[in-house]
């Protein structure tokens, strides 16, 4: 919905004392001069129209700023404030304030609320009291009898008698519907100690442990229950029982990181970063040895900020021995056989930081 409002006295009163100030026109001088201010309800704008408008204009109501949609030299429109739709203020003139980067500021008057289109009748009120009687006229010729007219209004209610006899009792009423539970009450006291339960039931025997999942650092495997004689002067005629964890025969990564050859007197390494709650699962390929020289005292440190980092090493002798596995960052392991040892870092930090692989001869 959309209403015109007209330039109150004021907002002419005042561009009256601007024009008599500059002693010519507003048109003749090139002054900025509003002429009319539309407030549209439904999209909560403000359309300034008038003449020499400049640039980059600053729309104020009051103390509300609002923003410009677009301006040209005749016409600015301007968004009321999210906060404070024009349906929202109290009916009444408001002062508008237009300021430009290269002219000087005009003002105008705008009334909100005040001159609205005409609304639809309302109903009917009530019908108003009987007025004076005023004097009596002459006395005229009886007219024929009317008609009897309505019942009159009820009189007023007369005094209560006194209280009768109590009835019979009524039957009794449905139930009502259940109310909102109350808060949770304080927690009783500890209440006495149970009987104690029956025993649990063990293993039958430890074979059922065969072929149960084991992992050892991050290699998954099976575990096997072996039975042997075991050295020395153990009891129960030095029988001995062992659980191993079978890990499948290693297949190197496809693509490990590969830090170089580790050659007498030189060293290797790689900084890596890593972030906090971003799984690691990094493989590295470190060579002892190179095509002249071999290594004489190899040996890696892993080091980083955060205990959550683990890491496992194989070498590459033929049957890929492992040499440890889920060892913390900070570890340092010697090695004394040329060849290719990889290493797999992995883990879920908490922290973010870097982590070096460091290996030196």
């Amino acid at each position: 919905m959309r209403a015109r409002f007209s330039a109150s006295l004021t907002a002419m009163f005042i561009s009256a004392l601007l024009t008599m100030a500059v002693g010519v026109s507003a048109h003749a001088a090139g002054l900025p001069l509003i002429i009319s201010a539309t407030v549209n309800y439904s999209q909560n704008t403000l359309t300034v129209t008038g003449q020499n408008f400049g640039s980059s204009p600053t729309v104020t109501l009051d103390s509300m700023t609002f923003s410009t949609v677009s301006s040209s030299s005749n016409q600015i429109v301007a968004d009321f404030p999210n906060s404070i739709p024009p349906s929202s203020l109290t009916p009444g003139t408001y002062f508008l304030t237009v300021t430009f980067k290269n002219q000087l500021p005009t003002i105008f008057a705008v009334d909100i609320g005040a001159n609205g289109p005409q609304g639809a009748p309302g109903p009917q009120g009530p019908a108003g009291a009987t007025g004076a009687t005023g004097p009596a006229g002459p006395t005229g010729p009886a007219g024929p009898s009317g008609p009897m007219g309505p019942p009159g209004p009820m009189g007023a209610a007369g005094t209560p008698g006194p209280v009768g006899p109590a009835g019979p009792a009524g039957s009794t009423g449905t139930a009502g519907s259940q109310g909102v539970a109350g808060p949770q009450g304080p927690q009783g006291p500890q209440g006495p100690q149970g009987p104690e339960g029956p025993a649990g039931t063990g293993i039958s025997s430890l074979s059922v442990l065969n072929g149960l999942p084991c992992t050892i650092g991050s290699f998954q495997g099976t575990t096997t229950v072996g039975v042997g004689t075991a050295p020395g002067n153990l009891a129960f005629g030095n029988i001995a029982m062992s659980i191993i964890c079978n890990l499948p025969p290693f297949v190197p990564p496809a693509n490990p990181t590969s830090l170089g050859f580790l050659e007498v007197g030189n060293t290797v390494q790689a900084n890596i970063p890593y972030n906090a709650g971003t799984a690691v699962n990094d493989w590295y390929l470190v060579t002892f040895g190179g095509q002249t020289n071999s290594a004489f005292n190899p040996q890696v440190r892993l080091t980083a900020t955060d205990p959550n980092l683990a890491v496992d090493a194989v070498g590459d002798f033929g049957s890929y021995p492992i040499i440890f596995v889920g060892a913390q960052l900070g570890t340092q392991f010697p090695t004394n056989n040329d060849g290719m040892y990889f290493l797999h870092v992995y883990g879920m930090p908490t922290t973010s930081g870097d982590y070096t692989v460091f290996a030196s001869d």
